[in-house]
C-alpha cells in the first residue's frame, strides 16, 4: 500500500516536471525564433554568434566584441551603390574566419566556411559544397574599386543562411530567422550604432601591444631608449617664420588695473594704471614652464608643462632608466585679492600639453605621452591624472574606456580634459585615445585630430590622405560628430583652422613615379564635407610652415631662398593658388600687412634689411621699400621667435628685435629693439630704440603704452620716447 502511494507520487512529480521542461523549453525556442519585441530576448543573448556594422565605419562588432574589419587598412569600409550594401571581401576574413581569395582585376572571389564555397565573378554566383554546386540568383553582382573587391552581403547571407536586418545605415548579419524586428527599441539601436559607428575601444593592454606593435621584448626596451633620450615636443627650427597675432598674449592678460605675465615657475602681478608697480607673484611648481594663461572675472588660469628628472632604477631584468616624468598642469587661481591669490583647483595629467583652448566655464586641455612613459614592471599603464577637486587622489584611465584611432600609427596616448573654472567641486571630465598622434587642434570647444592613411583616392594607385576627425567637447560631454577625408598630410601641425564657420586644411603629397611634391588646400563644411579646393598649388615645392590669415594663406619653403606661395582665400569655396612670391635669399618673416602688401624682415646676403611689398599681382611682387640695417654683426631673433615682433596697424608703426655685436670682439653692444613708421607711399622711418636687459620674448600695446617682456622682467613706455622705458623685473 506505502509501496504504490510514493510510486504514484514519483509519477505524478516526473509527468509535472516534464510538463514544465517542454513549456519552457517550447518558450525560450519561440523567443530566439520570433521575438514581438526587444524585450522578450536581452540583447546579449541575440547578439551571441551575430555581426553588426554600419555603412562608412572601419568597426564591427563581432560576437559582441569590437574589431576592425580589416586591421592593416581602415580605409576598408562598408559601403552602398544604388540601393544595396557591399562590404569588402576581407569582412567575411574578420568576422567569420573564413578562407578568403579574389581578384580585384576580374572582379572575382570566393568565400569558403562551412564545408560550402561562395564562387562570385561578374557575371555568375554558385554555392559549391561537397557533393554539388548550385547555381544562385544574381542579379546583385560584385564589384571591384581601387582594388578592393566588394560583395553583396544579400548574397552571401543567401549561401549561408544568415538573416539580415536594417536599421538606418546600420546592419545586423544574424544566425537567427525573426531575431530582431522593426519595433526595436531606440536606446537598443542606438547603442549598437555608437560601438560600430565609432572609434573601436583598445580594452586591454593585450590589445594595446597588438595595435602599437610592441609585443618583442628587446624591440620594447629599445623604444623605451628612444622616449628617455628623445624631447617629447619638437622645436625644429625653420628658415620661414610667420606671425599670428592672436598667439601675442599668450602669457600675458590684463583687466583694467591689473597684468598678469606668466613666467618659468611663477606669475607676477603687477598694477599697470600708473607706470610699473610689482604687486605680487604667484608661485608655481618648481620646474613648471607656462604655456598658456587666461583671465576671467577675477579666476586666473594657467597652462603649462612640468618635467621631473628621475633616477634610474631595476625593472625586471633589465636595468633602465624611467623616461623623466612629465606633466602637464592646469592651475586655476582666485585674484580678487591681487596681494594674495588664493589656489581654487590643479589638476595634472601625465605627458605634456599639445593645445589648450577656453569656452565659457570651461578651460579644455589636450596632452600627450609616450606608451613607453608609462611602462613599468614589464606591464604598460594607462596615463593618469590628480584633480584637487578630488582631493589629489590619482585617477589612472583603464584601457576599457580608452579609444584607438583605426588608421593606427604612433605610440602615444592622448588625454583630453575638460576642466570647470567656475565649479571647481565639478569632477574633471577626462577621456583617453590611443595613436591620436601630435596633429591635434583645438578652437573652441571643437577637437580636430588628422590621421594619415594610405588608399585609393581617385585611381587605382596607392595615394595617401588624411581623415580629420572632429569632436565637440561642449560642457565636459565628448562627442565625436563628423570627419572628413582630404588628400595628402597637413604640411605641419598649424595647418587646420576654423575660419567663418570652414575648416581650411593645407596638405602636402608625392604623387607619380617622378615623386613631385604636390600642395593643395582643402576647404571643408560643418559636415567635413570638401566645399572648396586648390589643388596643385607650390607644385614640388617642399613646404615646411603655413601662415592663414583672413583671406590668404601662406605656404613658406624649408629651404632660404626659395620663395613664397599664397593662395587668395577672399572666397572659400572658390580658393585660388598659384601665387609666387620671391622675396629673399635668406631666412624671412613675413607680416601681412592690409589687403595686398606685406612687411618683411630678412637677413639675406648676410645683411640684415627690412622690406615692403606690393603683392597684389599674385606672380610679381613689387619691391616698394628696403632699407638695410647692418650686415654680419647685427641680427634679429623674429626668425626663431615672431612674437618678439609687434605691428601696431593703427598707428603704421612696428617694433623690430636687435642685438648689434662689435666687430672687433664680437661683444654685445646693443641689445634691445628698433621702433618704425611705414606708410606706403613714404617708406620706412626710424623713430627711435630702446635696450634692454635678457631676451625679448615679446612686445604689444596696452592703453596706447608700449610694453616689451623678457626673460626677466617686463618694461613700459611710450612709442614717442621709447628710450625713457621704465621696467620691473619679475620674481621667480
Amino acid at each position: 500500500m506505502n509501496n504504490k502511494l510514493i510510486l504514484n507520487i514519483v509519477i505524478v512529480y516526473f509527468v509535472i516536471l516534464s510538463i514544465v521542461l517542454v513549456f519552457q523549453i517550447s518558450k525560450k525556442k519561440d523567443d530566439i525564433s520570433a521575438p514581438t519585441t526587444s524585450n522578450q530576448v536581452t540583447s546579449e543573448d541575440r547578439l551571441d554568434n551575430a555581426v553588426v556594422f554600419n555603412l562608412g565605419s572601419p568597426v564591427i562588432l563581432v560576437n559582441k566584441k569590437q574589431t576592425l574589419l580589416e586591421k592593416t587598412d581602415s580605409s576598408q569600409v562598408p559601403v552602398v551603390k544604388g540601393e544595396n550594401v557591399y562590404v569588402p571581401l576581407s569582412f567575411f576574413k574578420t568576422a567569420y574566419g573564413a578562407s578568403v581569395t579574389g581578384d580585384a582585376n576580374a572582379p572575382s572571389a570566393t568565400i569558403r566556411m562551412n564545408n560550402k564555397a561562395l564562387v562570385m565573378d561578374s557575371e555568375n554566383a554558385s554555392i559549391v559544397d561537397n557533393t554539388r554546386e548550385k547555381k544562385l540568383d544574381y542579379n546583385i553582382k560584385i564589384f571591384a574599386d581601387k582594388g578592393v573587391d566588394y560583395v553583396p552581403i544579400t548574397v552571401f547571407a543567401n549561401a549561408f543562411n544568415k538573416y539580415l536586418y536594417y536599421y538606418n545605415g546600420m546592419v545586423i548579419v544574424s544566425n537567427q530567422e525573426n531575431a530582431f524586428t522593426n519595433e526595436e527599441s531606440t536606446e537598443f539601436i542606438q547603442n549598437l550604432r555608437t560601438q560600430v559607428n565609432d572609434l573601436p575601444y583598445v580594452a586591454t593592454e593585450e590589445n594595446l601591444r597588438e595595435i602599437t606593435n610592441t609585443s618583442d621584448k628587446d624591440e620594447l626596451i629599445d623604444k623605451i631608449g628612444q622616449a628617455v633620450g628623445n624631447n617629447s615636443q619638437n622645436n625644429d627650427n625653420i628658415n620661414v617664420a610667420g606671425l599670428l597675432q592672436k598667439d601675442r598674449e599668450d602669457l600675458i592678460k590684463s583687466d583694467d588695473t591689473y597684468m598678469y605675465c606668466a613666467t618659468d615657475e611663477s606669475v607676477n602681478i603687477l598694477d599697470y594704471t600708473n607706470g610699473l608697480k610689482h604687486i605680487s607673484a604667484i608661485k608655481l611648481d618648481a620646474g613648471f614652464k607656462p604655456q598658456k594663461i587666461e583671465l576671467e572675472n577675477n579666476t586666473l588660469v594657467v597652462v603649462g608643462n612640468l618635467k621631473e628628472n628621475n633616477s634610474e632604477v631595476e625593472t625586471g631584468e633589465d636595468s633602465q632608466r624611467d623616461p623623466d616624468t612629465e606633466k602637464a598642469i592646469v592651475y586655476v587661481y582666485d585674484v580678487t585679492n591681487v596681494n594674495a591669490p588664493t589656489q581654487k583647483r590643479k589638476v595634472a595629467v601625465d605627458g605634456y600639453a599639445v593645445d589648450t583652448s577656453f569656452e565659457g566655464d570651461f578651460v579644455y586641455l589636450v596632452a600627450n605621452s609616450s606608451v613607453f612613459d608609462n611602462y613599468k614592471e614589464g606591464h604598460f599603464v594607462a596615463p593618469s591624472y590628480t584633480d584637487s577637486a578630488n582631493g589629489d587622489a590619482v585617477t589612472i584611465m583603464d584601457f576599457s574606456n580608452m579609444q584607438y584611432f583605426p588608421e593606427m600609427g604612433g605610440d602615444s596616448y592622448t588625454v583630453v580634459m575638460a576642466i570647470n573654472i567656475a565649479d571647481t567641486k565639478q569632477a574633471t571630465s577626462a577621456k583617453s585615445f590611443l595613436c591620436a598622434g601630435d596633429n591635434i587642434s583645438l578652437f573652441g570647444s571643437n577637437l580636430y585630430v588628422a590621421k594619415n592613411r594610405y588608399t585609393a583616392f581617385d585611381s587605382s594607385d596607392k595615394t595617401e590622405n588624411t581623415r580629420i576627425y572632429r569632436f565637440s567637447l561642449a560642457n565636459g560631454e565628448f562627442t565625436r560628430n563628423a570627419y572628413g577625408e582630404v588628400k595628402g598630410h597637413p604640411v605641419d601641425n598649424h595647418s587646420i583652422d576654423e575660419n567663418n564657420g570652414y575648416v581650411r586644411v593645407v596638405t602636402s603629397n608625392v604623387e607619380g613615379k617622378e615623386k613631385k611634391i604636390v600642395n593643395s588646400v582643402y576647404v571643408l563644411n560643418n559636415n567635413m564635407e570638401i566645399s572648396g579646393e586648390a589643388t596643385k598649388v607650390a607644385n614640388n615645392a617642399n613646404i615646411s610652415s603655413v601662415i592663414l590669415t583672413e583671406d590668404k594663406i601662406y605656404l613658406t619653403p624649408k629651404e632660404k631662398g626659395e620663395p613664397i606661395y599664397t593662395v587668395d582665400m577672399s572666397n572659400p569655396l572658390n580658393p585660388s593658388g598659384n601665387g609666387i612670391l620671391k622675396l629673399s635669399d635668406g631666412n624671412i618673416m613675413l607680416y601681412p600687412y592690409g589687403e595686398d602688401q606685406i612687411v618683411t624682415v630678412d637677413n639675406g646676403g648676410d645683411k640684415l634689411k627690412i622690406n615692403a611689398f606690393d603683392i597684389s599681382s599674385k606672380d610679381n611682387p613689387k619691391l616698394l621699400y628696403s632699407q638695410e640695417l647692418g650686415g654680419s654683426n647685427i641680427s634679429s631673433s623674429v626668425f626663431e621667435n615672431p612674437q618678439a615682433f609687434m605691428f601696431d596697424t593703427e598707428k603704421n608703426i612696428f617694433v623690430l628685435p636687435v642685438t648689434i655685436k662689435s666687430e672687433e670682439d664680437g661683444s654685445v653692444t646693443f641689445n634691445g629693439a628698433y621702433i618704425y613708421s611705414i606708410y606706403m607711399d613714404e617708406g620706412f622711418e626710424r623713430l627711435g630704440a630702446f635696450s634692454t636687459e635678457g631676451n625679448i620674448e615679446t612686445i604689444f600695446k596696452k592703453k596706447g603704452k608700449l610694453y616689451c617682456v623678457t626673460n626677466r622682467g617686463i618694461s613700459q613706455g611710450t612709442f614717442a620716447e621709447p628710450d625713457k622705458m621704465v621696467g620691473v623685473k619679475f620674481i621667480n
